[in-house]
């Protein structure tokens, strides 16, 4: 996976968690899983 796909769902899941919002967490980590899926085919 390229570090720069990565890091706008991590900030997502960051400012998720630190301002107590699942729902903004819970997209970072799907697009996360699916970045990973397409690197990994």
């Amino acid at each position: 996976m390229e570090c720069e796909e990565a890091l706008d769902p991590l900030s997502g899941i960051t400012y998720g968690l630190i301002h107590n919002d699942p729902e903004v967490v819970e997209r970072g980590r799907r697009t996360l899983r699916r970045l990973h899926r397409t690197q990994s085919a």
